[in-house]
């Protein structure tokens, strides 16, 4: 089960740590405090270990047309994946120097995409049609109501309430010697033990041989 904490009780923490009231630091400054917090655990977590936020979504590829709008929440892609029958196979992507290499493709097995600005393009310009799933990082959502949850997983939102009542108290010009060091004692801690998220079956070594193969000759 997940560890969840509402804002609300982020809020209630961290003014209670910091020593300060909500008339010293009103709702809507200390929410922007936390979501911008936030932010930055979301970024360190990602990080660490990509599996904590992954999603996933389909485009529907039509004939003609190259690019297509990415999920509104979109951060950063991890994989792009064509369907050939009932099989799944990974999608390169191209560079930016590259962005003419493919036009003598006409199959997806030749086709590369790119995220470029809002959209993902697909080089060269699909004569087929086809799903593709993406698998990304969405962006870190925003706290807005006090009911609104984060999940901290096993207790790492800790880290950002932390960094909030540094900035708090660095604003205020109070010591913050005790909660440096909670600081970078919470840092260490994600990097030993949010890396891994299922030790007894951890990553291994990608078998490039083997997708090769599955690429120059996919079934289905």
């Amino acid at each position: 089960m997940a560890r969840t904490r509402t804002l609300q009780q982020l809020r209630d923490e961290i003014r209670n740590r910091a020593d300060v009231t909500a008339n010293d630091i009103p709702d809507a400054e200390l929410d922007a405090l936390i979501n911008g917090q936030l932010a930055r655990l979301y970024r360190l977590l990602t990080k660490v270990n990509q599996d904590y936020f992954l999603s996933d979504d389909t485009v529907a590829v039509v004939s003609g047309t190259d690019e297509y709008a990415l999920p509104s929440d979109f951060w950063q892609v991890l994989g792009v994946d064509y369907q050939a029958g009932n099989y799944w196979y990974a999608m390169p992507r191209f560079t930016f120097s590259e962005r003419n290499k493919y036009q003598r493709s006409s199959v997806k097995e030749g086709t590369a995409y790119r995220v470029m600005g809002a959209n993902i393009r697909f080089a060269p310009v699909p004569t087929w049609g086809g799903t593709v799933r993406l698998y990304y990082i969405p962006a870190s959502p925003l706290l807005v109501n006090a009911g609104d949850t984060v999940d901290g997983f096993c207790g790492f939102e800790d880290y950002a309430v932390v960094c909030a009542v540094i900035a708090i108290k660095s604003k205020n010009e109070e010591d913050i010697s005790a909660e440096a060091l909670e600081q970078k004692a919470l840092y260490a801690d994600i990097h030993a033990s949010a890396a891994e998220r299922d030790p007894g079956e951890p990553d291994r070594v990608r078998d490039v041989n083997e997708d090769a193969m599955q690429d120059l000759y996919p079934t289905g």
